[in-house]
């Protein structure tokens, strides 16, 4: 993450490597203590994707004292100065955070995004209110979608994160269903980032290899994949298309941005294609979409089951930065 990025940064850790550990106590030239609110971070040229690199979650300044007490589990004692602070965590099930009395408070004062029309009913309604105004947010982990389901149309919970495998149910051609909205209950849709990664065999005689007409091989299959068909029958309708490598909403993401892949010659034609497979419900739906999408690009297109019996007609998705998941959440909030 900060690797050449600052000033100073890169010396102090190869020095550190031939010492007994990483030397805390030596200065790093690109690191300034301003005040104890203010952390000055001189970069060694321009970079305007580092705010990003900031918001990850590695990156967070945390104290020392709780370093040096827990050194190898810092993760279960979060120190920090913002609203809330962990009250209590049961680890697999639940999550308490509670207002912090000693935060240095603040008023919400946050203009409409443009991008959700709700904004402005939220906008209109906060406006001038203190910030943290509810005192106790529980979290439960629930792992199963109908468990995490059923508790939320139990009124067990209070937003949900909307489960793929109910999106039908609950968005019954894209709209809130009568029976949840009659309880008052809103959808607001968020643009999540997802990559979905290629893998080729390397050495395999059709895939492999690093000649121009190679490279344009692979990248045509990965291109070639109905990606349409894959966001409506995997993701119910809830992605958008991915059309460049950085997602919207990261700097550099260019939304006219289409790649077109063109034959060169002496390019091989594929008569078959056999990969493996695996055995999840969405996994193998998705297999068979892709195999149905080379279908239509090839002669013969022959899966290997042996790895999953049941999943005849299967093979292993292969796919590139297909689509970008719209997460949606439910919620039972004015």
């Amino acid at each position: 993450l900060t690797d050449n990025k600052i000033v100073g940064l890169n010396a102090w850790y190869e020095k550190s490597k031939k010492g007994d550990g990483l030397a805390w106590d030596a200065p790093v030239e690109g690191l300034e203590i301003v005040d104890s609110y203010t952390l000055k971070i001189s970069l060694t040229k321009p970079d305007y994707n580092f705010s990003y690199v900031l918001a990850h979650p590695a990156m967070g300044i945390v104290a020392r004292e709780v370093v040096e007490k827990y050194p190898n589990d810092v993760q279960s004692h979060p120190i920090g100065s913002s609203a809330y602070y962990l009250k209590e965590w049961t680890r697999g099930q639940k999550i308490v955070l509670e207002k912090n009395p000693n935060w240095r408070g603040g008023t919400w004062d946050f203009k409409p995004s443009g991008k959700d029309p709700y904004d402005d009913v939220i906008v209109k309604a906060m406006e001038g209110k203190p910030l943290a105004s509810i005192d106790r947010v529980e979290f439960y982990i629930i792992e199963e979608a109908q468990t995490r389901w059923l508790a939320f149309k139990n009124k067990q919970l209070d937003v949900l994160n909307m489960p793929e495998s109910f999106i039908k149910q609950a968005l019954p051609g894209g709209k809130l269903a009568p029976d949840l909205a009659a309880e008052g209950i809103r959808v607001q849709r968020l643009l999540d980032a997802e990559y979905t990664y290629t893998y080729f065999q390397g050495n395999d005689p059709v895939w492999g290899g690093y000649e121009p007409y190679k490279i344009a091989l692979r990248r045509a299959v990965a291109m070639a994949i109905n990606r349409e068909e894959e966001i409506d029958v995997i993701r119910k309708g809830n992605a958008v298309r991915a059309e460049f490598l950085v997602p919207p909403g990261v700097a550099g993401h260019k939304a006219d941005f289409a790649s077109n892949i063109v034959a060169r010659p002496g390019s091989p034609t594929i008569r078959t294609v056999t990969t493996s497979c695996s055995c999840s419900t969405a996994r193998t739906l998705a297999n068979r979409i892709t195999v149905a999408t080379r279908a239509r690009r090839t002669t013969n297109c022959t899966n290997n089951p042996r790895y999953c019996p049941t999943a005849r007609n299967a093979t292993k998705s292969i796919s590139k930065c297909r689509s970008s998941l719209r997460p949606t959440r439910l919620g039972r909030w004015a």
